[in-house]
C-alpha cells in the first residue's frame, strides 16, 4: 500500500478548476446509485450552481466550506463540510479513485475530525450523498440515528472522550 502525505488546506479561488473537475466526477459517481435523480445531477452540475455555492461559500458561519486533500502537489480529494455552533454537517466526501483503499480518506477524514473538535465540534452529521460509502463511515465510528442516516457524537466528560 502506498503511503501519501495529506495536506488540508482550505480551497482559494485558485483552487476552483481542481476543485470542480473533482466534484464533476463525484457527482457523476454518484449517479450512477440512487441517492441522485436526473434533476439533481443537472442542478449540481449547472453553472448557477456552482455560481451559487462559490457565492456561499466562507461568507459567515454555517455557509459552506471546502478542504483540499492534496498530497502537496496533487489534488486528491475534498471535503465539503459547514460548521453551525458545535455540529459538523459534511455535504460531500470524496477521494479519487485512484487513490482509494490507500488510507488517505481515513487520514483526512481524522485531521478534519480534529479540526472541528478544537472548533468545540461534539456531533458530525453526514448528507445522504455520503452514503454511497457507508462502510468507509462506519470505519470512522459513524451509526445510523433518528433524525440523520449517518451521526457520531462526541461527549466529553473532564479529559475523556466518549465516541457514541
Amino acid at each position: 500500500m502506498k503511503q501519501f502525505p495529506c495536506i488540508m488546506k482550505p480551497a482559494s479561488e485558485a483552487d476552483f478548476k481542481s476543485f470542480w473537475h473533482m466534484f464533476d466526477n463525484y457527482i457523476i459517481e454518484l449517479s450512477h446509485t440512487d441517492l441522485l435523480d436526473d434533476i439533481y445531477l443537472e442542478w449540481y452540475l449547472s453553472d448557477r450552481f456552482r455560481s451559487d455555492f462559490e457565492h456561499r461559500l466562507d461568507k459567515q458561519l454555517g455557509s459552506p466550506a471546502i478542504l483540499l486533500i492534496t498530497d502537496g502537489e496533487k489534488s486528491l480529494g475534498f471535503c465539503i463540510y459547514e460548521f453551525k455552533k458545535n455540529q459538523c454537517y459534511v455535504k460531500g466526501f470524496f477521494i479519487k479513485s485512484n487513490y482509494r483503499h490507500q488510507g488517505i480518506g481515513s487520514a483526512s477524514w481524522k485531521m478534519i475530525e480534529t479540526k472541528m473538535r478544537q472548533n468545540n465540534a461534539n456531533v458530525f452529521r453526514l448528507s445522504k450523498l455520503c452514503n454511497h460509502c457507508s462502510n468507509f463511515w462506519k470505519q470512522q465510528g459513524f451509526h445510523g440515528s433518528e433524525n440523520y442516516e449517518w451521526e457520531k457524537r462526541i461527549i466529553k466528560r473532564n479529559t475523556f472522550s466518549f465516541i457514541f
